[in-house]
């Protein structure tokens, strides 16, 4: 009888430092995986790993990177669609733009805006209202996550989707309580329940939809009235988006719910109480709406919210340390600790992505490798939340 040799399909990895989470790091660290899940992190010290060692210098080994919010399919979209004149006439040209791409142009601007993402340092991604069908895609890149099939506009019967299980899950969203019915978003979240996957739904981002939801009027009105769609028995106005999301059951620790720029104290701590996943994309909130989230109010409040970088069509890349920088050059006082666990665990818990976000056994065996040196662990965090340009690579022990 032959046995199997515990070191087939295992690997040890070594660096200077390693993030087992933001916060909590080894010095002089290894990772050891086995077939394709991490079975041990710890300082090298005198224990001999059970597989030789990959050296991967004087850097940083850390979990893949985690973009809770995105619209790879609106790709094609990049330079092409009006930011400076407000969020409805960005709205109104990214409908016209996106009527000109092809499919072929659709398809080939969302390729390589996957492999910059990943090149970035992401290796989970939530994506949104995809415009044709990236699982595939999102598979062959070696990403985890989930897509989420967006619904905008009166009630209609709810589709099934695959239940196939497997690293990218399909899920259910509504576009927002500005733009899809209330019994349809209600709908919508008990399908998710159902399928026991997390709901998403824009909620609070523009003035303009929490003019609408409060007097059912004016030009948001009008631009749906536009698009066909009847809200006269919505029966849902007089309410901002938050109190709203609340009455309809929205809001709990299976939604993820995105961007929250036009929230109030009261709101946020209707959010905090409710254990919603509030994820916020900045980049893209100061270029429609010239406003950066609540990021301080939300900390305090108990929220530990998470990050994504929206669409090409709205934000100038997909890079979430992007995005960490830009709080950190707008936030000096919030730690890096807190931007890292935005990037990463915060992320990772809000798409149920078990084990991602990170390094601890039995998380899968996906590592990020930051060259960067550094002289403590508080110094390598500055690096990842500071410094422009860093070379990075992934690491796959499956």
């Amino acid at each position: 009888m032959i046995h199997p040799n515990p070191a087939m399909n295992s690997s040890c990895h070594r660096a200077k430092w390693v993030m087992r989470s933001p916060g909590r790091w080894i010095e002089n660290g290894i990772v050891e995986i086995r077939s394709g899940r991490i079975v041990d992190v710890r300082s090298l010290g005198k224990k001999p790993p059970q597989s030789s060692i990959s050296d991967h210098g004087g850097g940083i080994l850390m979990p893949p990177l985690v973009n809770c919010h995105t619209h790879l399919t609106l790709s094609a979209l990049k330079d092409r669609v009006d930011k400076g004149s407000g969020f409805l006439a960005w709205t109104k040209s990214l409908l016209r733009e996106r009527e000109k791409v092809s499919a072929k142009e659709a398809l080939e601007a969302t390729k390589e805006a996957l492999l910059s993402m990943k090149g970035s340092g992401v290796g989970c991604v939530g994506e949104f209202g995809p415009r044709f069908e990236v699982r595939e895609l999102l598979r062959d890149a070696g990403l985890r996550g989930i897509v989420w099939r967006e619904f905008l506009g009166e009630d209609r019967d709810v589709p099934s989707l695959s239940r196939e299980a497997g690293e990218i899950l399909e899920s259910y969203a509504g576009h927002g309580p500005h733009t899809t019915s209330p019994i349809l978003l209600r709908k919508l979240k008990v399908a998710c329940k159902e399928r026991g996957v997390p709901f998403s739904i824009h909620l609070a981002e523009s003035k303009e939809e929490v003019d609408f939801l409060e007097k059912g009027r004016g030009p948001w009105a009008d631009f749906l009235r536009e698009r066909g769609i009847d809200f006269s028995p919505w029966g849902s106005l007089g309410k901002r988006p938050v109190r709203l999301a609340k009455e309809l059951g929205l809001l709990d620790e299976d939604t993820v719910a995105v961007h929250l720029l036009q929230v109030e104290k009261e709101e946020i701590e209707i959010l905090a109480e409710s254990g919603v996943f509030v994820c916020l994309c900045p980049r893209s909130n100061v270029a429609l709406h010239g406003k950066v989230p609540h990021l301080e109010d939300f900390l305090r409040a108990g929220i530990r919210p998470c990050l994504g970088t929206d669409s090409l069509a709205s934000g100038e890349s997909l890079s979430v340390l992007d995005e960490i920088r830009f709080l950190a050059e707008g936030f000096p006082n919030v730690s890096p600790s807190i931007l890292l666990e935005m990037a990463t665990i915060n992320g990772a818990r809000a798409l149920k992505a078990e084990g991602c976000g990170l390094l601890e056994k039995g998380s899968p065996g996906r590592l990020l490798y930051v060259e960067a040196e550094a002289s403590s662990w508080e110094e390598a965090e500055e690096i990842l939340v500071r410094k422009r340009d860093l070379a990075l690579r992934f690491i796959d022990g499956s």
